[in-house]
C-alpha cells in the first residue's frame, strides 16, 4: 500500500487547484461583468454624430473595458490626437482589433480624436476613424484628470 507521505495526493491536488483558478481568472478577464451596449449617436469633441451598425462592450468594473465598432455617417471635424493606443479588448469581441488599429495609427492610415477627455476623470475617450467611415472607440487613461 502507498504512503500519503509520497506527496502523488498533495501534486495532483495541487495541479487540480491551479488549473481550476486559472479557468476561472480567464473567465472573469474574458466574460464576466462585460455587457453589451447599443447607440444610433456618438459624441466626438462635443458634437454629436449619426452611426449605424453599433457594436459595444462595457463594463462597470473598470472604464478600460469599453470598446465600440460602428459606422459613421459624416466626416469627423475635431483636432487629432497623437498619443491614441487602444488596449487589447476580449478575444470574443472580434470587430475591435488593437493591432489592426493601432497599426492604422502609426501608418497615418486611421486619424484618432478625442472623442472626451475626462470621462470618468482619469480617463479619455478616443474615436479612430478609418476612411470610408468605419470607426472605433475605446477608453485610455490620459495621467491628467487624477
Amino acid at each position: 500500500m502507498r504512503k500519503f507521505a509520497s506527496g502523488s495526493y498533495l501534486v495532483v491536488g495541487l495541479v487540480g487547484f491551479a488549473f481550476l483558478f486559472g479557468m476561472a481568472f480567464w473567465w472573469f478577464q474574458q466574460h464576466a461583468f462585460y455587457e453589451e451596449t447599443w447607440a444610433e449617436e456618438v459624441v466626438i469633441a462635443g458634437q454629436t454624430y449619426k452611426v449605424i451598425d453599433w457594436r459595444g462592450v462595457e463594463a462597470n468594473s473598470s472604464p478600460l473595458k469599453m470598446r465600440a465598432c460602428f459606422l459613421l455617417q459624416d466626416e469627423v471635424e475635431a483636432p487629432p490626437v497623437l498619443d491614441a493606443e487602444p488596449l487589447v479588448g476580449p478575444g470574443w469581441f472580434t470587430c475591435f482589433s488593437a493591432k489592426t488599429i493601432s497599426d492604422a495609427l502609426a501608418k497615418n492610415y486611421a486619424k484618432a480624436y478625442l472623442a472626451a477627455a475626462n470621462d470618468p476623470p482619469g480617463f479619455d475617450r478616443i474615436v479612430a476613424v478609418f476612411p470610408g467611415g468605419r470607426a472605433f472607440m475605446w477608453r485610455q487613461l490620459n495621467f491628467q484628470g487624477q
